[in-house]
């Protein structure tokens, strides 16, 4: 009769699972870095976004300034007595904002 060795496979299963732990941790490790790398990546954008929305709207307030001071009805009737010409109020309209 043949001995039946049972350390054998729990050896074989040790094995396995020790491969097993060794492969998850591998991949925990990578994919570890991996995102930390990529949230880095996504904060900077998100503050070069956040900084030029910021611009934007400081260059929007600029032009809203610009846009009522080059509406203004005296700098207009300025330079219509400086051409000599008439208005026709008919023809008049003021847009607001």
């Amino acid at each position: 009769m043949k001995k039946v060795i049972k350390k054998r496979k729990t050896l074989r299963l040790t094995g396995i699972v020790f491969v097993m732990f060794m492969v998850s941790f591998v991949v925990f490790l990578g994919s570890s870095i991996f995102l930390r790398s990529y949230n880095v990546s996504m904060n900077y954008t998100k503050y070069q976004l956040e900084n030029q929305i910021a611009q934007l709207r400081s260059d929007n307030e600029t032009l809203k300034l610009e846009i009522r001071d080059l509406g203004n009805y005296d700098r207009i009737a300025n330079i219509i007595n400086a051409e000599h010409m008439t208005v026709n109020d008919s023809n008049v309209r003021v847009i607001g904002d």
